[in-house]
C-alpha cells in the first residue's frame, strides 16, 4: 500500500509504508545481493537473528528485543538461528535521501524496540498507517544521534536540514551559512569538519543518488534525472557521475 505523510518535525516525507511478519525454519538465510529498494527496521520478537554485510565486511548478532536499522540497497543475509526465530519489519521510502551518517546498518536504541511490541504486523490499511507514524518516531531515534554532537556541530542542523530536504536547490553557501548564523568561512570550515565534505560537495553527493535512484528505478531519462536532481551542467554531472560510481550513468 503507498501513502504519502509529511511531518513537519522530520525533514523527510514517507512515501511507502509496509509492515511484515516473518518467521521461517532453522538456519533459513534470505539474502539479497543488491539489498532492498526499500529502508528498514527490523524488530527481533522471538530468539536471535544474524545479519551478515558482505560489502562492509560486517556481521550483527540481534538478540530477541533489539532494533536493527538497514538502509535501503544495502547487500545483506539475514540467517533464522532457530524455528522460533520471528522479525517485524517496517519497511519504508523517503521522497528525500538520508545524510551520509545513515548510510550504514545500525541499532536503535533500547527504547526503540516499544514501537513494535503490540503490533500486529497484518497488511491491513489501518496498519500501514500505525506503521508509518512509528516510522517517523523511529526516524526521531536515527536523528538524535546527530543531536548528541558537540554544540559546533548543531548549529550545521539548519543547513544540513535545508540542503538533505531540497538537495536539488540553487542556494549558494553563504545563504546555507546564513541559516546557521555562521560567517561563510567558519561555515565552511565547520561543515568539512563534521561531514568529510564542502557544502557543495555533500549537496552534490545527495543528487547524484537522487539521479541514480532516478535512472535506475523510473523512466526518466539520464537527461531528465540530472536536471530533476539539480545538476545544470551535463558535462559535469557525467564526469562526476563516473568519478563516484566507476561508469557511465545508464550503464548496469
Amino acid at each position: 500500500m503507498k501513502i504519502r505523510m509529511v511531518d513537519s518535525e522530520v525533514p523527510y516525507t514517507v512515501r511507502l509504508a509496509i509492515a511484515l511478519k516473518v518467521n521461517h525454519g532453522e538456519r533459513f538465510i534470505f539474502r539479497t545481493s543488491k539489498g532492498n529498494h526499500t529502508h528498514s527496521f527490523i524488530y527481533v520478537l522471538e530468539d536471535r537473528m544474524e545479519f551478515s554485510f558482505p560489502t562492509l565486511g560486517k556481521t550483527l548478532a540481534a538478540e530477541k528485543g533489539q532494533v536493527l536499522f538497514i538502509p535501503k540497497e544495502t547487500a545483506h543475509s539475514s540467517i533464522y538461528k532457530s524455528a522460533e526465530s520471528t522479525i517485524v519489519g517496517f519497511q519504508f521510502d523517503l521522497a528525500e535521501e538520508l545524510p551520509a551518517q545513515f548510510k550504514e546498518p545500525i541499532f536503535m536504541p533500547e527504547d526503540a524496540a516499544a514501537y513494535f511490541r503490540d503490533f500486529s504486523g497484518q497488511h491491513e490499511p489501518l496498519d500501514c498507517l500505525r506503521c508509518t507514524a512509528r516510522i517517523y518516531e523511529l526516524l526521531r531515534l536515527l536523528l538524535l544521534e546527530r543531536s548528541n554532537t558537540p554544540y559546533k556541530h548543531r548549529r550545521l542542523l539548519p543547513a544540513l536540514n535545508a540542503i538533505e530536504k531540497n538537495p536539488e536547490a540553487r542556494q549558494s553557501v553563504a545563504y546555507y551559512a546564513q541559516l546557521c548564523s555562521m560567517s561563510e568561512s567558519g561555515f565552511r570550515r565547520a561543515f568539512k569538519n563534521y561531514t568529510g565534505q564542502s557544502p557543495v560537495e555533500y549537496r552534490n553527493t545527495l543528487r547524484l543518488q537522487i539521479a541514480r535512484n532516478l535512472i535506475q528505478f523510473s523512466d526518466y531519462s539520464v537527461e531528465e534525472a540530472a536536471e530533476h536532481s539539480g545538476f545544470t551542467n551535463l558535462s559535469f554531472f557525467y564526469r562526476l557521475y563516473r568519478r563516484t560510481y566507476g561508469k557511465k550513468p545508464g550503464e548496469t
